[in-house]
């Protein structure tokens, strides 16, 4: 939107404060966001709306968030020293079920990751719980 010699003196003005504010937008808008939430739609998940050379960056980035994120899992995973009532030894027990091992914890959510990413896209249609 270029100004040009012929545009009235409002046109003008209306040009100059549409780009202020669409440069200001720009700026507070946190793209990196808007592209980790497309990835992780299963409708959108292959980034076609990205340049090729920018789709592994976004799944580099969702690789270390959760990476990031592992000690804060791993500590809430922990069970606690308090002994109050039964319903607490069922919820622990629940959620020690899924880990045979601590091995087994390394790169698990390097693991869902992948097989995430290896799942085809689904339909626009379907539902993305599903």
């Amino acid at each position: 939107m270029d100004i040009i010699d012929d545009d009235p003196a409002y046109v003008v003005k209306f040009k100059n404060a549409f780009q202020r504010d669409l440069a200001a937008r720009r700026a507070d808008a946190n793209e990196t966001w808007f592209k980790l939430a497309t990835a992780l739609d299963p409708h959108f998940k292959d980034l076609k709306c990205l340049p090729r050379e920018k789709r592994e960056q976004v799944w580099t980035s969702l690789e270390n968030m959760l990476q990031a994120a592992e000690p804060r899992r791993e500590a809430t995973l922990q069970p606690s020293t308090e002994y109050d009532e039964p319903a607490q030894k069922k919820r622990r027990s629940i959620l020690l079920l899924g880990s045979d091992s601590d091995s087994e914890e390394d790169g698990m959510m390097s693991g869902e990751l992948q097989r995430y990413r290896g799942e085809p896209s689904i339909s626009i249609d379907d539902c993305p719980l599903q």
